[in-house]
């Protein structure tokens, strides 16, 4: 069996060369044909990203017990294999292999006898003209569980992101009469939106769904193939979001992974890590800790260019959950009372992972590309963010001291207050207040509605050309580059960033995690993200800032007094959330999973 393919650049998904191959000016790729072409002595290295081979952790998690390297060339080389334990690397084989001008395949074993976290190959030529057209790690070993994946899609009106992701997978599975997987996956589109014109085909199915958010739309798919998972022969969920690049080979590894897992580690959930759109090279996040809501990404800012970054990115950590970008996991996890609970976005996968996930397998190789979070910005998080890290905090009975809870929620809330984002603090204050009115009212919801009125009170990120407050990047640029001394701080602090005195002058600041000095005593500010070239302005409001600040203590008091109860409701009720009786009401789904009254 293949456990893995080697691949090539891609102009759909990844063209850094650096993730699939390192080679010297003497060699040359021809991304027409996915051929690498090497003059004498060229030396092309895969101890990269997505072509080394995790080696350590098919011998651990699967029935894998050799794994071979095949190759498919022309030409006369030198292939050397090496093994990298954390720091080391060692050569376990030098060979010479000779084609005689014909394309043939060469198979070589690697070592299997000492454990490595990567296994890796080095080719140079020994004479002109040589070429190298494909490869793969496989193995003598035969599946041995029975695997069909459900791709899972979440959608609301990403139309160009869902079209070029579906053309990826056709063109890699379902029209690829040579993938061996073309008949193992089905993709659920639950459309949030109702506006997908995709055709649909007997591994591509619609889903029309209510907007109720990732939650809404990833609970639907998952309703629709537990109830089809007899007919459909669906053994696994694969959840993925719609607006990522995907990589089809990591799909591939993922069914190879299920493929061959051992009994022990069925209850597992495969992960794949997210890449940054913008920088293809920069690993975000592969796996996450909860910690009470204080999100700890694993392995965040990796530059997977480097050996020694794929190496140390194989080192097994603690996870509490892999976010749902990417997310496998067996079909014995969804049932009729063990779905997931309508926090509309931002912490479902957090809840479903803390109650399901026993183990997260990771490896290199399985992710998808996304935009970074530090450069998209959203207003309406500031309600969800604090709403659902005590709703899941309740439901888990996490600890949660409302001593440190109130530390960081008023740190923040004065953040914002000091930069004039009196909407956002609204919004925080109401996460937390809709919390306080219990489970009931959270299942009352319509959770179209509800997100329909926090977008109504949060902030629009403008074109420039439609905002009254003209943009120059000199007055930005030095705005942002301003500092204060110590003693500057503590004054600017006393006086409430200059709300207690006279205001003077306006200013241009970034949208995301403004200092507050840039701010003071400024009457006026344009909050400016630079990615989209969009923004929004914000006035001085001394009214507004106290009457929230006294909102925020009044609710501090409350808070004090009714949090213990709530908590224990949730927890002892959170199951009320969770079954398809709840989620055919909420999805108001009336005759039927599929139909949807829109």
């Amino acid at each position: 069996m293949i456990l893995q393919h080697l691949v090539f650049p891609l102009h759909k998904n990844c063209e850094e060369e650096e993730l699939y191959f390192r080679r010297d000016n003497k060699s040359e790729f021809k991304p027409a044909g996915n051929i690498l072409s090497f003059d004498k002595g060229a030396t092309i290295s895969f101890d990269t990203y997505f072509n080394a081979i995790s080696i350590g952790k098919w011998l651990e998690y699967t029935e894998v017990v050799q794994i071979d390297l095949c190759l498919k060339m022309r030409g006369k080389f030198t292939l050397s294999l090496f093994n990298h334990q954390s720091m080391f690397t060692e050569t376990v084989s030098v060979t010479n292999w000779d084609t005689k001008g014909a394309i043939k395949e060469i198979r070589v074993s690697l070592d299997c006898s000492k454990w490595a976290r990567i296994s890796a190959f080095e080719l140079t030529a020994l004479e002109e003209g040589g070429e190298m057209f494909e490869g793969a790690y496989v193995s003598d070993v035969m599946p041995i569980n029975k695997v069909k994946l459900a791709l899972i899609i979440c959608t609301f009106r990403r139309e160009q992101y869902v079209s070029n992701n579906i053309n990826i997978l056709k063109e890699a599975f379902f029209d690829n009469e040579s993938s061996v997987v073309r008949d193992k996956i089905k993709v659920y589109l639950s459309d949030n939106g109702n506006s997908l014109t995709i055709d649909e085909t007997d591994s591509i199915k619609i889903l029309p769904n209510k907007n109720t958010g990732g939650a809404g739309g990833f609970t639907r798919g998952m309703m629709e193939v537990w109830l089809e998972k007899e007919t459909s022969g669906v053994t696994h969920a694969l959840l993925m979001d719609d607006d990522v690049i995907i990589q089809p080979e990591s799909i591939y590894r993922t069914y190879a992974l299920w493929s061959l897992l051992k009994t022990k580690y069925q209850n597992s959930f495969v992960g794949g890590a997210m890449l940054c759109r913008e920088e293809p090279w920069l690993q975000i996040e592969a796996g996450a800790y909860w910690n009470g809501g204080e999100i700890q990404s694993r392995k965040a800012k990796v530059d997977l260019r480097e050996v020694k970054s794929c190496v140390q990115n194989e080192r097994e950590e603690s996870c509490d959950y892999n976010a749902w970008w990417y997310c496998s996991f067996s079909l014995s996890h969804i049932r009729e009372d063990n779905l997931p609970i309508p926090l509309f976005i931002r912490g479902d996968d957090v809840e479903f992972g803390l109650r399901n996930m026993e183990h997260l397998i990771l490896l290199n190789g399985i992710c998808i590309w996304h935009q970074s979070f530090e450069h998209r910005y959203s207003s309406s998080l500031c309600y969800y963010v604090h709403r659902n890290r005590l709703i899941i905090n309740a439901i888990h009975q996490i600890s949660c001291s409302q001593k440190e809870f109130w530390r960081e929620f008023c740190a923040k809330v004065i953040q914002e207050l000091f930069v004039f984002r009196y909407k956002n603090v609204d919004l925080m204050l109401a996460g937390v207040e809709d919390f306080l009115r219990g489970i009931e009212w959270l299942k009352g919801q319509d959770g179209e509605i509800l997100h329909g009125s926090i977008l109504e009170r949060s902030y629009t990120l403008s074109d420039l050309t439609d905002l009254e407050e003209s943009f120059d990047f000199s007055e930005y640029k030095e705005g942002v580059n301003t500092g204060e001394g110590k003693m500057d701080k503590i004054l600017r602090k006393l006086v409430l960033n200059g709300m207690l005195l006279k205001g003077k002058g306006d200013v241009i600041v970034p949208v995301i995690n403004p200092h507050a000095y840039y701010l003071y005593r400024k009457d006026k500010a344009l909050h400016y993200e630079r990615v989209s070239k969009k923004g929004f302005v914000v006035v001085r409001d001394r009214k507004e800032f106290f009457r929230l600040l006294r909102r925020l203590l009044n609710l501090k008091r409350r808070f004090r007094k009714e949090y213990k109860y709530i908590a224990r409701e949730y927890h002892l009720r959170g199951q009320e959330l969770m079954n398809f009786t709840f989620w055919r009401e909420y999805l108001n789904i009336k005759a039927g999973i599929s139909s949807i009254n829109k």
